[in-house]
């Protein structure tokens, strides 16, 4: 049991990390002074990038935002 949770927790790592990627790539393109309304957004990214635990509302934000940028 132990090792299926361990298995879990790090699968849910890889997306986060996956998904911190992916975020860190899409800030890294847009201008410095476009991102005034990004704050909560660059607040979140830097929290996964320290190496700490987002709470849900957090991630579904990061994931909002993502998904609302895509093109």
């Amino acid at each position: 049991m132990e090792l299926k949770n361990f298995e879990i927790l790090q699968e849910n790592n890889d997306t986060i990390v996956s998904l911190q990627l992916k975020i860190e790539e899409k800030l890294n393109r847009i201008p410095d002074d476009e991102k005034t309304d990004l704050e909560d957004v660059i607040s979140y990214n830097d929290i996964v990038k320290k190496g700490k635990s987002l709470d849900y509302h957090m991630i579904q934000g990061l994931i909002t935002w993502l998904h609302s940028t895509e093109s």
